[in-house]
């Protein structure tokens, strides 16, 4: 089951802690095309700053997962978010 959401840089991709896990993976794909991971890494907390996970990205529709990691044995990957980014806004100068 997904659920819809928007991210911006501010944000943060929380998951549940699994008992015993050494680390956790995540990957970050667009949403239409999730068989193509465009940013991961593993981390050993139950958060990451969507500025580690879509820095540099452009505004679109993407999906994050997760999975827990014990020892050299890794789980099962969580259900895909889908989400929408919006990066930030450039500011506009003026000269008066």
């Amino acid at each position: 089951r997904t659920c819809h959401m928007v991210a911006t840089l501010a944000s943060v991709f929380n998951w549940t802690a699994i008992v015993g896990a050494a680390r956790y993976e995540w990957q970050v794909a667009l949403a239409s095309d999730p068989g193509t991971p465009l940013r991961s890494d593993e981390l050993t907390g139950t958060s990451v700053a969507a500025t580690t996970v879509m820095l540099g990205f452009d505004a679109a529709a993407y999906k994050f997962r997760v999975r827990a990691e014990l020892s050299s044995i890794d789980g099962p990957w969580s259900a895909w978010v889908d989400f929408d980014f919006t990066p930030l806004s450039a500011p506009v100068v003026t000269i008066t």
